[in-house]
């Protein structure tokens, strides 16, 4: 019973110790609570006094903030109202809230732990005065560059506190920049000197900063820019500073233009600094970057089979790379591209590999060891250095370059399909050598080598090209070319090209043998020009002829003063001929053509004189003929003008390669310029009836006179 009673007693004790803890308790957070609400206006003032203190004597501008709440129930900060102007001042920064989750508990383990950041309303307004002056914020930078350097001297570089931000969000943000001196340009396009952004809002995953390494997790990233619509998204951003270095990945990045879409898997930024600097060496990544464009408006190889795929206005391509920045500043960027590979889907041009260096000082770009390869094809350029030229007013007035030595070799297979199909079967490989230089109104081309390895095909020349910006307005000169191709090399380009462009005259190719080509050519908006002598052992022939685009139509002329025609075409009994010709052929394709037919010949006309020709041991002069071609057959006259008759041949065919095997039927033509056989008798008796009519008259005078 004694110890029921002493175990009774304990009970009620303890009841009684936790119930006076319990009032204590309570009158504590009674005290407190009143304690907080009298001096909570006081503290939230004086808080924000001091804020505004410290900002205007660190930035020496004015700082305005509204008015700032605390909350111990849900541990926030707000601060409402928050606005900070430039040395002019103008609104530069403003914030409508600003509201902050604040951990208390971790401050005793000098930790500074933000649950939750979120920022609603944010302007911001910057600008420079001219493109060479200082930024409006930059006053900003200086004050806590200043600031960073001054702890960093007293404490050694390295801050005790640990901060930590678990999660922040930015909502309705618009950054406004301009430089005031420069005119607002009209329309929709992108104007670099003025560019609005608005609807920018992003969200921080994680952000924590320990001793020497930081380390920032951004999400859902985007923004739009007012006055083009073109807008930019990311979907994931991660910004990590160590010891060994800095490192910036960004994931998924897409962003809209008009009708263009731009998008990339990752891109990879990593530099061995202890802080991020663009005057230090920096390594760059980009995987898998897409470009997809298109303009609505139909393929420019619509109705137009011979045309190339690619398309300006229709592409969908992808684009890999790496490089190494060593140092960019305002004036100069220096770096590598290590390796760039690309490939349109839309157009099938393939770069397997690009590298080169680059460096660009003020206005002056140079490209070191460039290398482009595509399939096959390796092109190197030793040094490209081009010039941006000015006038006094610094307006740019186009680019210069410095002439440079490119050679390698082509595979004209390799831009068959995006830019002539008709090369699909070229796979002959050519040694290229060119000097190229000049500007974007008149490019020149020097010392144009092209040969084969086995010096079969070989090729000199050099040209021009004017207002290459302007298609409607190009014009693509080569003067001076010297063309030699041996043996079979002839047959052999032909058998490259396809069965539709096929030459007709295989069998005349094979037995010109060597030929040597002198002339020039010309490439305009939808006409070509060429002209110029062949020479072949069977004679020369000069020639020109151009084709119309527009009119799918190619005229011209040729002339010889002395050529075995005969060994040529392989007609037995013909000399060698002296002749001049007109021509003009029909170049449509049978789709569009008028004409629907299944023959090997083309449709067209020429027009041909012969000076004097030998057939069969008889010299023929002043011999015209006429010929006219449907397609299927070719039809034609040779007239052969005689004292009294002329004599006339019709003949038709409907193969070159047979030739030999035309058809012909001579006729016999009265020519009506040409005397009758008893002309001469009727001319005789006229003179000799005028000579008895003189002598008659002048025996009568004589009679008259001697009757006088």
């Amino acid at each position: 019973m004694q110890g029921r009673a002493t175990h009774i007693r304990t009970f009620f004790s303890h009841r009684r110790w936790v119930g006076v803890l319990c009032v204590v308790v309570l009158v504590t957070a009674v005290i407190c609570a009143i304690t907080y609400a009298i001096v909570k206006g006081p503290l939230e003032r004086w808080l924000r006094d001091r804020c505004v203190t410290e900002l205007t004597e660190r930035l020496g501008t004015r700082v305005r903030i509204d008015s700032v709440g605390i909350s111990l129930s849900r541990r926030e900060v707000s601060v409402y109202g928050f606005m900070v102007e430039d040395l002019r001042r103008k609104p530069m920064i403003s914030v409508d809230t600003l509201c902050a989750r604040v951990g208390l508990m971790p401050l005793l383990d000098s930790r500074i732990v933000i649950g939750r950041l979120t920022l609603h309303g944010v302007a911001v307004a910057l600008y420079k005065e001219r493109p060479d002056t200082a930024a409006n914020y930059q006053f900003v930078i200086d004050a806590f560059k200043g600031a960073a350097s001054t702890s960093g001297g007293k404490s050694g570089g390295k801050s005790r506190w640990r901060i930590t931000l678990n999660s922040a969000s930015l909502e309705r943000c618009g950054v406004r920049w301009d430089v005031l001196s420069a005119p607002v340009r009209g329309g929709d396009t992108l104007d670099a000197n003025h560019v609005s952004v608005d609807n920018v809002r992003l969200k921080v995953e994680n952000a924590e900063r320990r001793h020497d390494r930081t380390e920032v997790m951004l999400a859902d990233i985007y923004a739009i820019e007012a006055r083009t619509g073109m807008s930019l998204a990311v979907d994931s951003l991660n910004y990590v500073a160590g010891r060994d270095g800095i490192g910036v990945i960004m994931g998924r990045i897409s962003g809209h233009y008009r009708d263009k879409r731009v998008g990339m898997a990752r891109l990879d930024i990593r530099q061995k600094c202890g802080h991020l600097s663009f005057k230090n060496e920096m390594r760059v990544r980009m995987d898998t970057m897409t470009y997809y464009r298109d303009n609505g408006r139909p393929h420019k190889r619509t109705g137009k089979p011979h045309r190339g795929y690619f398309d300006a206005g229709h592409i969908n391509a992808s684009l890999s790379m790496e490089a190494v920045m060593q140092c960019v500043t305002k004036d100069s960027v220096i770096g590598r591209v290590s390796t760039l590979s690309a490939y349109d889907k839309a157009s099938g041009l393939i770069i397997r590999d690009l590298h080169c260096g680059v460096m660009m000082r003020h206005d002056t770009l140079t490209l070191d060891s460039l290398r482009i390869g595509l399939q096959r094809t390796v092109m190197d350029m030793d040094r490209i250095k081009a010039h941006l030229v000015k006038d006094s007013r610094d307006n740019s007035l186009g680019v210069q370059v410095k002439p440079f030595r490119m050679r390698g070799k082509v595979y004209l297979r390799d831009i068959a399909k995006p830019f002539a199909p008709v090369l699909s079967d070229f796979t002959t490989p050519l040694n290229l050598a060119v000097m190229v230089g000049g500007t974007l109104d008149k490019v020149t081309f020097d010392s144009i080598r092209v040969s084969t390895d086995d010096r079969r095909l070989s090729l000199t020349a050099r040209g021009y090209m004017l207002d290459m910006m302007r298609p409607r307005d190009l014009r693509l000169r080569f003067n001076g070319i010297r063309l030699n191709a041996r043996s079979e090399i002839k047959e052999t380009i032909i058998r490259h090209f396809s069965k539709k462009i096929r030459m007709k005259m295989v069998q005349q190719i094979k037995k010109i043998g060597d030929i040597r080509y002198h002339g020039s050519m010309g490439v305009y908006f939808r006409r070509q020009e060429f002209s110029g002598t062949l020479f072949t052992k069977y004679g020369a022939a000069d020639f020109a002829f151009s084709i119309n685009g527009m009119k799918k139509e190619m005229e011209g002329s040729i002339s010889t003063g002395a050529l075995e025609l005969g060994e040529i075409m392989n007609v037995k009994g013909l000399g060698s001929i002296r002749a001049s010709a007109t021509y003009g052929f029909s170049v449509a394709s049978r789709r569009n053509s008028r004409a629907r037919h299944n023959g090997r010949l083309p449709v067209g006309w020429m027009k041909a004189q012969v000076g004097s020709v030998t057939y069969r041991n008889i010299d023929f002069d002043n011999v015209s003929a006429m010929i006219r071609c449907d397609g299927t057959t070719a039809t034609g006259e040779v007239l052969v003008p005689k004292s009294m008759f002329d004599i006339s041949v019709l003949f038709w065919y409907v193969q070159t390669d047979s030739i030999q095997r035309l058809k012909f039927k001579p006729r016999l033509l009265k020519n009506e310029k040409a005397s009758s056989p008893f002309s001469f008798i009727k001319k005789w008796k006229a003179s000799m009836r005028q000579m008895r009519e003189r002598r008659k008259a002048a025996r009568d005078a004589a009679n008259g006179k001697k009757e006088d």
